[in-house]
C-alpha cells in the first residue's frame, strides 16, 4: 500500500475518533445499565444468549455484574475493567455468583471481552468480541452487543 494513502486511513480514522470524543467528551461514562446480546461461533451451546451489564465507573476503572441468559438458563457474573482512550472499554469477568446447570460436559464461560463506544442515533452502543474460559477449557469464542436503554420515568 502506498504510504500517502496509509496515513490518509489512518488521519482519517484519528479525525472520526476525535469528533466523537468531542461531542460526548473525552471521558466516556460507561456507568449504569446495558442490555443487548452475546453471540458464540459454530459448536457453542447456543448461538445467541441475552445479556445485560451494570457498570460502576469510577475514573477509567470499571466493575459490576454480568447476567446471561438463554431459555430457562442464566448465570450471573462479577466483573472489573478499564476504559481506554475514551472509546475502549476493556471487561474481564472473574467469578460467577449465580448459575443453573447447563447438564454433562457444558459450563458457563468467564468471558473477556474487547468492546468499542460506538454512537448511532443519539444512542450510546458497545460492540466488540469475547473469549473466554470455563472449568472445560476454552470456550467457544464471539461478538457483544449491547446499548444503552433510555432511562425510564
Amino acid at each position: 500500500m502506498n504510504f500517502k494513502y496509509l496515513i490518509l486511513i489512518l488521519g482519517i480514522g484519528f479525525f472520526t475518533t476525535t469528533a466523537s470524543a468531542q461531542k460526548y467528551g473525552s471521558r466516556i461514562s460507561v456507568d449504569g445499565r446495558w442490555e443487548g446480546k452475546i453471540t458464540q461461533d459454530d459448536g457453542g451451546v447456543q448461538s445467541e444468549y441475552y445479556m445485560e451489564i451494570d457498570v460502576k465507573q469510577k475514573g477509567s476503572k470499571v466493575e459490576g455484574y454480568a447476567y446471561v441468559s438463554f431459555e430457562d438458563h442464566y448465570a450471573r457474573m462479577k466483573f472489573k475493567g478499564r476504559v481506554r482512550g475514551g472509546i475502549m472499554v476493556m471487561l474481564e469477568e472473574y467469578e460467577i455468583t449465580e448459575k443453573t446447570d447447563l447438564g454433562e460436559n457444558w459450563d458457563w464461560c468467564l468471558k473477556k471481552m474487547q468492546l468499542v463506544v460506538k454512537y448511532k442515533d443519539d444512542k450510546m452502543y458497545l460492540e466488540g468480541y469475547w473469549n473466554g474460559v470455563s472449568q472445560y477449557g476454552a470456550c467457544i469464542p464471539g461478538k457483544v452487543f449491547l446499548e444503552k436503554p433510555e432511562d425510564r420515568a
